[in-house]
């Protein structure tokens, strides 16, 4: 089977912007598990885990801007992607439970925020606007998050300041993407996608950052 790009110049940066996450996350994972194990097996396995989690779905939406594929395929793909997606934020609020709860809590945590991602999931599959759905999602998780880190940087938790900004920079970037309408013409053409995935990696940048001081 012939594989094609696709002829679209946004669609084509997003896929490029995507693998450009995904090789950050990969390095992300492998650091957070390789460095920072022997600090804390728990929170460290924790955040790999998310950084997998994005890895896999920064990939998979390369395939599907990135490529010409029939609509059904389309479908097939984003079914896939859309559960990916549902499964980053539970990580990543185990994370912040760890962080404002401790160790008990966060593994008391962890079933229960998965079990409430496989909902979120089920629930796109029923509904037609299956992406806003998941914006929404992970802007309420975020929200939280920013409440609780907010909370331990005023109780002066070291390197929690680095995981308020780089929530509010997703945070910047969903309602970026909410809004569908950005384009901007910096050599290649960006949209509100690839934008968001550009925000993503200096968020990423932080998470790790943050996760470096408090692990230390």
């Amino acid at each position: 089977m012939k594989i094609k790009i696709i002829d679209s110049p946004t669609e084509r940066t997003t896929a490029a912007t995507d693998i450009l996450l995904g090789i950050q996350t990969i390095g992300c994972a492998w650091y957070i598990y390789t460095m920072e194990q022997s600090h804390d097996p728990w929170k460290a396995t924790i955040w790999t885990w998310a950084f997998v989690m994005i890895t896999l779905a920064a990939f998979g939406g390369t395939i599907a801007h990135g490529l010409q594929m029939s609509k059904i395929t389309y479908f097939r793909v984003w079914r896939v992607l859309g559960f990916i997606l549902a499964m980053i934020v539970p990580f990543f609020l185990t994370g912040v439970v760890y962080d404002i709860w401790g160790y008990d809590m966060s593994r008391l945590a962890l079933p229960m925020l998965v079990a409430i991602g496989v909902i979120v999931y089920v629930v796109t599959l029923a509904m037609p606007a299956t992406f806003m759905i998941f914006i929404v999602y992970e802007s309420v998780a975020l929200l939280c998050a920013l409440l609780g880190y907010g909370w331990l940087t005023f109780m002066g938790r070291p390197g929690a300041i680095f995981f308020v900004g780089a929530i509010l920079i997703i945070l910047l970037a969903a309602v970026i993407q909410a809004t569908e309408k950005l384009r901007v013409t910096l050599i290649w053409e960006f949209d509100f996608n690839s934008f968001y995935h550009v925000l993503q990696i200096v968020a990423n940048f932080l998470i790790v950052w943050g996760l470096r001081v408090v692990l230390r």
